[in-house]
């Protein structure tokens, strides 16, 4: 999810942006200026990613951070999102029930995630990366948990287009850059 700044962080800024606006006007010109002030801190403030080629801008929503899209020329088509919900939000094998749903598959047990489920890395940080097929549908979503959030970068849709794109989705979570907007 994205954050504005602090209300006090945005008034010193408009403030300032008015003092500014205050000492170069002060001349006897007569001509008015106007200045936008740039919406820059609601995607500055989130993590950063580079998108592979040939994804499209996806749904928008206001639960996701991105939202993209890939189809083919056999009108097979993948839904890519990027999510993020406080805390662990119900923990792994919760999640994982869900998502098998949406493809309808069965919920597993704890000792069923072995099956879905592998341990990775995405920003030297430990994720999980859940994968099920399913009649011709697919899913692959990882799950990481940096900053008090857990993040979740799914893919679902045609299975053949998801093998195919399954490397991009790789390198996408993998660019991935939480620490880009904080400071440490």
């Amino acid at each position: 999810m994205l954050r504005k700044p602090s209300k006090v962080r945005l008034s010193t800024m408009i403030w300032g942006v008015l003092l500014v606006q205050f000492n170069f006007s002060c001349g006897d010109s007569g001509e008015v200026s106007v200045y936008e002030i740039p919406k820059v801190w609601a995607k500055s403030l989130g993590p950063h990613w580079e998108v592979p080629e040939g994804w499209k801008p996806g749904k928008e929503s206001a639960m996701r951070a991105g939202s993209f899209s890939v189809s083919d020329d056999n009108g097979s088509s993948l839904d890519i999102s990027v999510t993020a919900f406080p805390g662990e939000t119900g923990g792994l094998l919760a999640n994982v029930n869900r998502w098998l749903g949406q493809i309808d598959l069965q919920p597993v047990d704890e000792g069923g995630l072995e099956n879905y489920v592998t341990e990775t890395e995405v920003d030297n940080t430990t994720a999980h990366l859940v994968q099920a097929e399913n009649e011709g549908k697919a899913l692959r979503v990882l799950a990481v948990t940096v900053h008090d959030k857990t993040w979740f970068f799914k893919m679902m849709g045609d299975s053949k287009l998801a093998e195919k794109e399954s490397d991009s989705f790789d390198k996408f979570v993998h660019s991935t850059d939480f620490h880009a907007g904080h400071n440490h």
